[in-house]
């Protein structure tokens, strides 16, 4: 048997026992534990054993859940972490966008460092400078 199964089987076992005395209360009122009413209680009374089963067994159900519990949080700081970088995100690119839209339809122009010189300007240039030796007549 492994540990796992050891633990689901001692899982059941606990909470069968648990009901089993809780069902000696049957037919009395079940303070909550440590309240006045259960303080007045007699020790060997069935609601106040009854309460104090509740009460461990409430303790004993959180922790065998706990595991999951904290996967779930984990999962859902990471979603909710996720889903405010996006965010931030989305709206750096609608700055971004904002603040060149005054660019949008401009003609193409050479970008600060950009060397290169459109083609037609290499034909125009050719043709001044090779064909006109230089006279500066203009394109035809």
């Amino acid at each position: 048997m492994s540990a796992d199964q050891s633990q689901a089987g001692s899982c059941y076992g606990r909470r069968a026992w648990a009901r089993a005395m809780i069902e000696k209360a049957k037919g009395h009122a079940v303070p909550e534990y440590g309240s006045v009413d259960w303080l007045r209680l007699p020790d060997a009374h069935p609601a106040r054993i009854a309460a104090v089963v509740i009460a461990a067994e409430a303790w004993a159900s959180s922790g065998d859940r706990l595991v999951s519990d904290i996967e779930r949080e984990v999962d859902q700081m990471r979603r909710s972490a996720k889903r405010a970088e996006d965010e931030a995100y989305a709206a750096s690119i609608e700055a971004h966008r904002e603040k060149w839209k005054h660019l949008a339809g401009a003609p193409d122009r050479p970008q600060r460092g950009d060397a290169s010189v459109p083609l037609e300007e290499i034909g125009r240039r050719y043709r001044l400078e090779v064909i006109e030796g230089g006279r500066g007549g203009g394109a035809r």
